[in-house]
């Protein structure tokens, strides 16, 4: 059964090797069973490695307020902000913009930083609470991509060393940096996790 965190599908892993695709209501093929656990170890082993997970999720960070206007979050993209939170204030979400109005106060956001207009992450320690929503739908191509060369560079691996499928089964499937080329590391390289200053 596929994982929620999987960065590919059994599909798209056998289409690229030249596999027969699954059909609906039929049982599986050969070999089904071991890709789809290659699939989630793959996925697991790079979203490691960048410390991160590409999935969309919620999250709550708890941050030290830094008297600044603008605050970058752990996790990103962002794709919604639910609350912001200095102290016990709740800071409303800022209004649409209208022509030669005035500026709207409240939280803005882009898809890296939380943003104040006529508020600010005043100084303290764990005084602001965010709330967001963050990831990626669909999951990027190159990485869905890097991730279906990973599982197809193992699976045909076994059969250099002469492995049955029935023997991989049973076992765990261990992916090592040694898998990833120089020019795979340079595409996943930008999307590695970096922890903002403050958090």
């Amino acid at each position: 059964m596929a994982n929620a965190l999987d960065l590919t599908t059994l599909t798209s892993v056998k289409q690229w090797l030249g596999l027969p695709t699954p059909i609906a209501g039929q049982p599986p093929f050969a070999d089904d069973v071991l890709l789809t656990r290659m699939v989630t170890a793959a996925s697991a082993f790079i979203q490691s490695a960048l410390s991160r997970t590409f999935a969309v999720n919620s999250y709550t960070e708890v941050r030290n307020g830094r008297n600044t206007d603008a605050m970058m979050v752990a996790d990103a993209p962002i794709i919604s902000v639910t609350s912001v939170m200095i102290g016990n204030q709740s800071i409303p979400e800022q209004a649409a913009w209208v022509v030669n109005g005035p500026i709207p106060i409240g939280f803005s956001f882009s898809d890296k930083a939380i943003y104040l207009n006529g508020y600010t992450f005043c100084k303290g320690r764990q005084n602001v609470k965010l709330v967001y929503e963050a990831g990626y739908d669909p999951i990027p191509f190159e990485v869905e991509q890097i991730t279906i060369e990973l599982v197809g560079k193992k699976y045909e691996e076994r059969k250099r060393i002469g492995l049955r499928s029935s023997i991989l089964e049973g076992q765990n499937i261990v992916y090592d940096l040694k898998d990833i080329n120089d020019e795979m590391k340079n595409v996943l390289a930008q999307y590695r996790k970096i922890i903002p200053v403050g958090i």
